[in-house]
Parts: structure tokens; sequence; C-alpha cells
């Protein structure tokens, strides 16, 4: 029988731009939703099947990935004094693949961040 499974692992640097509302629960406890687009440009990309690997590359044919992604980040976490604490979802609007397949991008991210003002 054969593995019909295939593994892909796209790098891509993604440029935000959230709007974000914070709700202050005391002093120094806030917590935040943050909402907005996303761009993103692929560095990038491998498929993996069975034992064998190979690099996508990037442009218009069918065999290759576009290399410009965009959609929408949802955002949501807490704030203690200088402390974010967050979690967000990237979810791709654009179809990566140029040939049958859909392929879009999805990715989470748990972050921790220090406010230095």
């Amino acid at each position: 029988m054969l593995n019909s499974r295939i593994h892909a692992r796209a790098s891509y640097f993604e440029i935000p731009l959230n709007i974000e509302y914070k709700y202050a629960l005391g002093d120094d406890i806030s917590l935040f939703a943050e909402a907005g687009p996303y761009m993103g440009i692929g560095l990038s990309a491998k498929l993996k099947t069975g034992k064998t690997s190979f690099d996508v590359d990037f442009g218009n044919d069918e065999d290759e990935q576009d290399r410009i992604d965009a959609g929408l980040n949802f955002g949501a976490g807490i704030e203690v004094d200088k402390i974010r604490l967050g979690v967000n979802y990237g979810h791709g609007m654009v179809n990566l693949a140029n040939n049958e397949w859909n392929t879009k991008l999805r990715n989470v991210a748990i972050y921790a961040g220090y406010r230095l003002n």
C-alpha cells in the first residue's frame, strides 16, 4: 500500500495591520482582542511524501507556489503590568497553488511580550 500522505511546510514573513480593543479589569490587568488583515511574503516551502522531500519553487507555473499570501488575523490575550500573553490565528484567503489543489495557509501563534514604555 502506498503512503498517500503529503506534508507541506511553508515559511512566510507576515505583515499584519490589526486593530486592538483593550478592556481594563483593574489598575494593572487588561484583556485585549485584535483583528485585521495581513500580507505574507513566501520565504521557503517544502513538500514531503513518504521518505521523499523536495523544495517548492515560487512562481506562476503549475508546479510552483504563489509567493504572496493575504488573509485575516484574529487574536486575544491578557496584559498584566508590562507582560503580555496572547494567542493569534491567521486565516489565509489566497489559493497559493497554481493547479487544481486548494492550498491556503492557516496558522496559530502563542506569544509573550514585554512592553518597554
